[in-house]
């Protein structure tokens, strides 16, 4: 047989297909890649573009050019795999990442869902657009049986040649038999089929109702990289595209998606219907949703957008309250991004089996039931709030996430760090009778400080390539501390630019951030962004193009590197100033000192803001508020006082100067003062309170425990002392910034000699408080309408005590070198490029050489203004710590911790009102915030017949909420073998999947150290059995639950072993990915900074013996 001949035989006949590539038959490499047996394919594809040419092209081909070609083709066929292996058998594409050749356009997926038989089938058409010549297309599948696949370009269609599929990067490689070219409109077809998955990721069964009787419905989980689970895609966030959905359902069943319904059709000989739904805005794959049930909805109908909340049936009177806020908070989203919300309708709706608290779905997103359903009746203030503010976060995302969307997931930040920081402002905007201005001090701030101490944290901005390493990068670090860079850039550019800013007619108008930020929407929407095009968008230029900001500069230093600084304020009294250095804040600062391990050497550019307080006037006030960019050791001037005509200044000599770093809490560091600036500070809080808002004291409180825990004082006991002014204080903020202080003297000392004394210590802290909120809320106590306490009698005197702020010439203020002038002659110098400018904060003390006399009257009189306006500030504050809802919240803590602590009185109470419950002759209507008090109380205390007592109530139990604080009282079981029926109980059926997790530890942060190393010796001995399917080792889920463990086990034998259990194994089971062992090492490192903190002579042993000395011989004295 001739050349040409053979080549004739290998080569189709024009117009004709190759053969279906049969994926379940096929044989698999090592790597789980699929061997192609069909024919030698080539690294670049050169051999298949001369073959494909040669197909295209034969008949029109001239003899001799065939032979020329033939000779060559065969050489390359026949010889140059026998010379070089290695070129055949290497896949022609490894890369995690898709390649851009090929890119989607459009989506019409077809499904057909069973739920009788937990499958689903369907036909994915993609509309792709093809940016370089290839023959051959990746795509994302995962799980799913993929058959007849084509390509077509309107006129011919080309079935695959062949398939191999990548199982580690969850995709499969589609080679075809034709050049696929840029200029050509291509379709790919592919028909798919899968099992619905029990994992609640992809496309999934939920179950709910009686179990001897269960419901079903489908529902999916899509993020980050699970819609490749329900059908073939590019299943990464820069690929978006449209997307057209048919859903056909059995009887009985509907379906919603991310658009409207247009049409439902009924299925020929069968009960089933097919919905047909509009087609949608370019969106990720990520954010496709489906759902099949045959749930129940309520609709309200706002400026032409359908909003609605679904729900199982029975639970359909709890959608009321987020139908309501929801609507609420979408309307104040549009009036202040200035963009409207771009879809038909939205749709909210409850998931029994849920793993996330809610996804972002556009147009559908889908809440864990406890996050969406609230019933006045059934659920506690702190449900309410938690709906409230679930449902802001995700309504936040329909812009930030869903319009724009970060383009790969290492800016993820784009997307959870701007919804944690709208939806305080959100929930604000629905129920501002709330007063939430402050709650996010203590839920994001002093959770992303914490987080962010380890060595075991990352930059905001992550790089990640691996679809396992993606899930790690949910955590506080993307929320909570995006959100507090995002509020400190707000903050910092709202005050550079208070007199530079746009007007409109936005409810933002004022705000230059919120301008910028509408700009940034409406740039990339539809589309994709990254950090770097945030940073233009708040960016100002000059003339000549030169950031006036550098915004890109002095931000990178937050979001590109690791951890945060701790701003050391030293007072130089010779030279009548302030030393400002900084360096990183690690949790394990103490055992660094003592380690050979070279310095972290981080620096940040700061945007450091400070005030200075003098009591001159025998009280404490502001007499300078200035902020300057920090970047290295500097000195700032302090003021001097210069007596004048003021009868209320007193003798010069006994004045003192308290300089409060950060005010309002805006900035992402912490401040370390001197002990002496500690004295002087807890001093004037105990004896005048309010000389300071509520969210500073939080904030100094907060500070100065950690220079408690973290080595960074002389006098440990001096911060122990300095507490004591909680005694006076009522405002909710501060006081859960406080317990969160508290519970860490409880977590070091909760199996040590001096627990008893820390105890007592406690209480002495709490009793006031705790007799004035008391078990139920008090007609005196105030209303909703923001009453506030007894500062209020003030509101109208200024810090002088004068009611007419007459204009007296009172106070001078100078600067430190007595001359009254900045020392370089025009205010604090930017030192990042910016023009030179002097304070950032609402006062502007620039003075520029001329005029000095006038400045400076005008300075002292912004001061008064300050002072005044502070003032308000502070009883608007207290007001707004002193609703109804706060004071609820406040109640339920501290009531909460009073019992923990063994509070006589408190405790007492609770478990009468417990017993009473028990023996059904309870009458109180107390909120359900203050019940899970008193059942979980039952519990602590109590033994086996109240377990099994609150156990049964909870499996008999219907209300979502209410069943959730049944289940969240089991957690406060002390008893060793209870705990041990807990762990058998927490992986039955008897409780969720979604909540096994939080179960274990929640037992572990309510009990200490004895339920964490109960806790990590079930694990260990039941992770074949269930762990392993439940938590797979590269999930987040199983590292944060080993990591709680870790950080509770409080001793160096346990610290090994978990380490030791994670990566001393070649099991493949136990295979860690190397963020997710960062989460577990990080709680070892929290716990081993506990433990040595706790023996240490200058710190944990100093403290024991000042609670002994003080504490040891007190009785826990019943309160009156």
């Amino acid at each position: 047989m001739s050349h040409a001949s053979q080549l004739e035989k290998l080569l189709p006949e024009e117009g004709s297909n190759f053969e279906e590539f049969d994926t379940e038959n096929v044989e698999r490499d090592e790597d789980g890649v699929y061997i192609e047996s069909d024919y030698p394919r080539y690294d670049g594809s050169f051999i298949n573009k001369i073959y494909t040419f040669l197909t295209m092209n034969w008949h029109s081909l001239k003899r001799p050019v065939i032979y020329s070609v033939t000779a060559l083709l065969l050489f390359f066929i026949f010889f140059v795999p026998i010379f070089n292996h290695k070129i055949t058998s290497k896949p022609i594409y490894s890369e995690i990442r898709l390649p851009k050749t090929v890119v989607p356009i459009a989506y019409r997926l077809d499904f057909a869902t069973s739920l009788e038989n937990v499958s689903f089938n369907g036909i994915a058409e993609i509309d792709v657009e093809v940016k370089e010549e290839t023959n051959f297309i990746v795509i994302h599948s995962h799980k799913l049986t993929l058959s007849n696949i084509k390509i077509t370009n309107g006129k011919k269609k080309w079935k695959a040649k062949s398939i191999k599929y990548n199982e580690k990067n969850q995709y499969a490689i589609l080679n075809f038999n034709t050049i696929l070219t840029p200029e050509t409109k291509y379709t790919l077809i592919i028909q798919y089929a899968g099992l619905l998955s029990d994992d609640m990721s992809g496309y999934y069964l939920s179950k709910y109702g009686d179990n001897d009787k269960p419901s079903y419905l489908a529902t999916t989980q899509f993020e980050s990289t699970s819609a490749r689970k329900a059908f073939p895609c590019f299943d990464e966030p820069e690929f978006k595209a449209t997307f057209q959905l048919n859903m056909t359902v059995g009887a009985g069943y509907t379906a919603i998606s991310n658009m409207n319904v247009v049409n439902i059709e009924k299925v020929k000989n069968s009960e089933k219907k097919k919905f047909i739904f509009a087609n949608s805005t370019k969106m990720s794959t990520y954010l496709v949703a489906f759902i099949v049930s045959n749930f129940k909805s309520i609709t309200k109908t706002n400026k032409g957008i359908d909003i609605s909340v679904y729900t199982r049936p029975e639970q359909i009177e709890s959608a009321e309250y987020a139908l309501e806020v929801s609507t609420k908070i979408l309307r104040f989203y549009e009036s202040t991004y200035d963009i409207p919300y771009p879809l038909p309708k939205l749709d909210l709706v409850a998931i029994p089996d849920f793993e996330a608290g809610a996804m972002e779905n556009w147009g559908l997103i889908t809440f864990r039931e406890t996050a969406l359903l609230y019933n006045e009746k059934e659920a506690s203030s702190i449900n309410k709030q938690y709906v409230a503010i679930v449902i802001a976060h995700e309504l936040a995302h329909q812009w930030f996430g869903n319009l724009v969307t970060m383009k790969w997931w290492d800016d993820l930040w784009l997307n959870e760090g701007f919804a944690e920081f709208m939806e305080y402002i959100g929930t604000n905007a629905a129920e501002p009778e709330w007063g939430m201005g402050n709650h996010w001090y203590y839920m994001d701030v002093l959770k992303a400080f914490k987080t962010d101490s380890s060595h075991y944290t990352h930059p905001i901005y992550a790089e990640v390539k691996d679809p396992e390493e993606i899930s790690a990068l949910f955590d506080d670090i993307s929320y909570s501390k995006g959100s507090s860079v995002i509020r400190m850039i707000e903050s910092w550019l709202n005050n550079i630019n208070s007199k530079q800013i746009r007007r409109s007619a936005t409810t933002y108008s004022s705000n230059y951030f919120f301008n910028r930020i509408h700009k940034y929407l409406d740039l990339y929407k539809y589309s994709n962004a990254e950090t770097k095009q945030l940073w233009d968008a708040l960016e100002s230029y000059d003339r000549d193009g030169k950031p006036l900001m550098n915004v890109s500069e002095t931000m990178g230093t937050f979001i590109n590197q690791a951890g945060y600084p701790i701003v050391m304020m030293k007072e130089n009294k010779e030279k009548n100033s302030v030393v400002l250095s900084q360096e990183r804040y690690f949790a394990n600062h103490i055992e660094l000192m003592n380690s050979d391990k070279p310095a972290d050497n981080s620096t940040w550019i700061i945007p450091y803001s400070y005030l200075v307080y003098s009591n001159a006037t025998g009280k404490p006030e502001i007499i300078e508020n200035k902020s300057i960019t920090l970047k290295e050791e500097t000195s700032i001037p302090l003021p001097r006082i210069l007596r004048k005509r003021d009868s209320n200044v007193k003798d010069n000599s006994d004045a003192k100067l308290f300089v409060k770093g950060n005010p309002d809490q805006t900035g992402f560091y912490k401040v370390q003062y001197d002990d002496e600036s500690i004295q002087i500070a807890c001093e004037w809080l105990k004896s005048d309170l309010y000389f300071m808002s509520a969210i500073d004291r939080a904030g100094f409180l907060s500070d100065i425990s950690s220079q408690l825990f973290n080595g960074r004082t002389e006098n440990p006991e001096t911060i122990l002392d300095c507490l004591t002014f909680l005694r006076n204080e009522k405002s909710n903020v501060v006081w859960q910034s406080a317990i969160d202080v508290l519970k860490q003297l409880i977590k070091n000392y909760d199996i040590k000699a001096s627990y008893g004394n820390v105890k007592k210590y406690i209480i002495s802290l709490i009793q006031n408080i705790a007799n004035d909120i008391g078990w139920e809320e008090k007609e005196n106590n105030g209303n909703d309408k923001n009453k506030g306490d007894d500062n209020d009698k003030d509101k109208d005197k200024d810090k002088n005590g004068d009611k007419d702020n007459d204009n007296d010439e009172g106070d001078k203020i100078e600067d430190g070198d007595g001359d009254g002038d900045d020392d370089n002659g025009d205010g604090d110098k930017i030192e990042d490029g910016n023009e030179e400018y002097q304070s950032r904060k609402k006062i502007n003390v620039a003075t520029n050489g001329k005029n000095k006399k006038g400045d400076k009257m005008q300075y002292k009189n912004e001061l008064r203004e300050e002072n005044l306006k502070r003032k308000r500030d502070n009883d608007d504050s207290s007001k707004e710590d002193n609703t109804i809802h706060n004071r609820s919240q406040l109640r339920a803590s501290i009531l909460g911790l009073a019992c923990i602590v063994g509070e006589q009185k408190i405790k007492s109470e609770a478990l009468s009102y417990f017993e009473q419950i028990k023996n059904g002759t309870f009458t109180k209507n107390f909120d359900e915030d203050i019940l899970s008090v008193i059942y979980s109380t039952g519990i602590r205390y109590g033994n086996e017949n109240e377990f099994n007592f609150i156990f049964e109530e909870y499996k008999k139990e219907t209300s979502v909420q209410r069943k959730d604080m049944l289940k969240d009282s089991l957690a406060a079981v002390t008893v060793p073998f209870l705990q041990e029926k807990l762990f058998e109980l927490s992986i039955s059926e008897e409780i969720r999947e979604q909540d096994t997790n939080f179960l274990l530890m929640k037992l572990i942060r309510n009990v200490g150290s004895s339920a964490a190393r109960q806790c990590w010796i079930f694990v260990k001995e039941h992770w074949d059995s269930y762990f392993i399917d439940r938590f797979p080792t590269g999930t987040a889920g199983f590292s944060r639950l080993l990591g709680t463990i870790a950080e509770y086990l409080n001793n160096n034998e346990f610290f090994d072993d978990i380490v030791g259990w994670i990566e001393g194994t070649n099991d493949p089971k136990r295979v860690v990915p190397s963020n997710s062992k960062a989460l577990v090492k990080r709680g070892v490192e929290f716990g081993r900074a506990n433990s040595y903190w706790t023996k240490h002579e200058k710190y944990g042993e100093v403290v024991s013996k000042w609670l002994k000395e003080n504490f040891e011989n007190k009785k826990l004295i019943e309160s009156n």
